[in-house]
Formats: C-alpha cells, sequence, structure tokens
C-alpha cells in the first residue's frame, strides 16, 4: 500500500490514508501462474471494492527478470593491463601487462592504533528525543544486504550512540522488515556506525518485489527512532 508506511517499520505510520495506491507484484518461474494472477485482477476491479482507479493502462505483462549474481574468482587466474592514452587525446596508445600475484595478501591496518574506550558517564535528566536529532544517515543496497550509515552530529553523541545503538537495537527496529542478522561497525574517524542488514531487500534489485528494493528509505526510518538520551548529550545542537 504505498503512501501508507508500508516500506517502513510497523509503529512508524500512526495515522489512517484516505486513499492508498495499492500496487501488486508477482514473481515465479512458471509463466502461466503469473499470466493466471494477472488475468485475475480485472475482476478485483471490476467486482470489487468503490471508488478503485486503475493507472496501469490495461492488465499488466509478464516479463523476464533479469537478476545481479555475484561470484568470486581467484585473482590469480585473472590477467591486468592499463591503456595509457596519449596527452592528445588521440585513439592509439601503449598497452602495459603485468603479473597479478597469488594469495590474498597483508591486511592493511591504519598507522594509528586503536585506543581502549572507556564509556563515558552522561549526566542530566533524560529526553526523549527521535534519533534525527542526534544523527545523520544514509542508506543503500549490497545484493539482498541494506547497510545504513549512522554519522553523529557531535562528538558527545557519538559517544552516547556507541553504548545505545547496538545490532540488536537497529534488528528489533526493523523487526519484520530485516529477516537477517544485523553487524555493526564503528568509524571513530568519522565519528559513525555502519550497519550491515542482510535479507533487508526482498532478493535484491530486479529480484525485489518490494517498493524501495535498495533500501533507500531506511535510513529515514530508523531515524524516526525514539531514545531516551541525558540532557547532557543534547549539549551543542540547534
Amino acid at each position: 500500500m504505498v503512501g501508507a508506511g508500508s516500506i517502513w517499520p510497523d509503529g512508524l505510520s500512526t495515522y489512517e490514508p484516505n486513499e492508498i495506491y495499492l500496487r501488486f507484484g508477482v514473481c515465479d518461474h512458471d509463466l502461466n501462474k503469473i499470466n493466471d494472477f494477472s488475468k485475475a485482477l480485472p475482476a478485483l476491479i471490476l467486482a470489487g471494492p468503490s471508488g478503485m482507479a486503475v493507472s496501469t493502462g490495461g492488465r499488466p505483462r509478464a516479463q523476464g527478470v533479469v537478476a545481479y549474481w555475484p561470484a568470486l574468482i581467484r585473482r590469480d587466474h585473472c590477467s591486468a593491463k592499463v591503456l595509457v592514452i596519449g596527452t592528445d587525446g588521440r585513439e592509439d596508445f601503449r598497452e602495459i601487462l603485468f603479473p597479478m600475484r597469488e594469495g590474498t595478501g597483508d591486511p592493511v591496518f591504519s598507522d594509528e592504533p586503536k585506543a581502549p574506550r572507556t564509556a563515558r558517564k552522561h549526566k542530566g535528566v533524560l529526553k526523549e528525543v527521535s534519533l534525527r536529532q542526534l544523527c545523520y544517515a544514509r542508506s543503500g543496497d549490497k545484493g539482498d544486504m541494506c547497510n545504513i550509515g549512522l554519522l553523529a552530529r557531535t562528538p558527545l553523541v557519538y559517544d552516547w550512540i556507541l553504548e545505545n545503538i547496538t545490532a540488536r537495537v537497529v534488528k528489533n527496529f526493523f523487526k519484520g522488515k530485516v529477516l537477517g542478522k544485523v553487524t555493526r561497525y564503528e568509524l571513530d574517524n568519522l565519528q559513525g556506525l555502519n550497519f550491515l542488514m542482510d535479507g533487508a531487500l526482498g532478493g535484491g534489485g530486479t529480484t525485489s518485489l518490494l517498493v524501495d528494493p535498495q533500501g533507500k528509505t531506511m535510513s529515514q526510518a530508523l531515524l524516526e527512532l525514539k531514545v531516551q538520551v541525558p540532557s547532557s548529550v543534547l549539549k551543542g545542537l540547534s
């Protein structure tokens, strides 16, 4: 039901809409099943509830789906080359081939070791605010996984969300929407958190029947989370 809070977690939509955009989507390997479903829609429209309008321009047709399917290949099985185009922009170029080393190589770490962190004690009376007042957020898709980047507005806020906005909190907030596990990564240099949410996009990309198959709205939903925050954390926020 597009426009009735259908893409957000339960409980965030607190109003009763006067009208909705009702969207049906089906997927199956058997084309006959899809065609049978498509033929049944006119009966719902003609003999269904009054006030129903149609915007599809006729009975929808089944169509094939091209799905993204990631895979891994050993890099020593691939050749690599660099194409160098002349400064005059001409099409002729030099081709440089070089071998790919085997194995995964050594991991790369930051030059600055991560210092141990001691939880800060925040003072003041508790106030209920939405996470939107404390953080910025943006989300996107990685196949069937949605990731949400949560950036604190101040260093005090970052200290607070480190202790309170856990993977479990996010998982519970998206109950029924995120079917897999939630993993949290801490980004101290950005004062932010990154949440990876498995099974959140109905297959993701072209295979998803969700209204938001790329999870772009999920960050804005998370910002509606109500939290109890000590007043000291709110200092410096407009």
